[in-house]
C-alpha cells in the first residue's frame, strides 16, 4: 500500500485519506476522541487529586475517571453505529439517575 500524502493547509485532505486508508468509520473516531478527552487527566491533575482525598476516595475518583470516559465512548459508538441504541442508553442513563437518587435520600444524613 502506497499512501500520497498530498500537503494542504488545513490537513484535510490528509485526515481524510488516512481514514479512507484504515477504514475506520466516523463513530469509532468520534468515541476515541471523547475517550482521550474524558479519561484521567494529566499528572498534575492525578498528584493534586491524590493529595486533597485520602487513599479510598482517591481510587474511586480514578475509578470514575475511567468508567465515565469508557461509557461516554461506548455511548457515542454504539449510537452513531446504531441509531436505535439511544433509547437503550437513554433509558440506562435515567435508571442510574433514579438508582442515585433513591440512594441519597436512603443513605443521606440529617441535619
Amino acid at each position: 500500500i502506497v499512501i500520497v500524502i498530498t500537503e494542504d493547509e488545513s490537513g484535510v485532505s490528509y485526515v481524510t485519506q488516512m481514514i479512507n486508508t484504515t477504514r475506520i468509520t466516523i463513530p469509532a473516531l468520534i468515541s476515541f476522541i471523547a475517550f482521550n478527552m474524558t479519561t484521567i487527566p494529566c499528572f498534575a491533575t492525578v498528584a493534586t487529586a491524590k493529595g486533597e482525598l485520602n487513599k479510598k476516595n482517591f481510587k474511586l475518583t480514578l475509578l470514575f475517571w475511567i468508567v465515565s470516559s469508557y461509557l461516554i465512548a461506548s455511548a457515542i459508538y454504539t449510537i452513531g453505529t446504531y441509531p436505535w441504541t439511544a433509547g437503550i442508553w437513554a433509558v440506562a442513563l435515567i435508571l442510574v439517575f433514579v438508582l442515585i437518587e433513591i440512594y441519597n435520600k436512603k443513605f443521606r444524613k440529617k441535619g
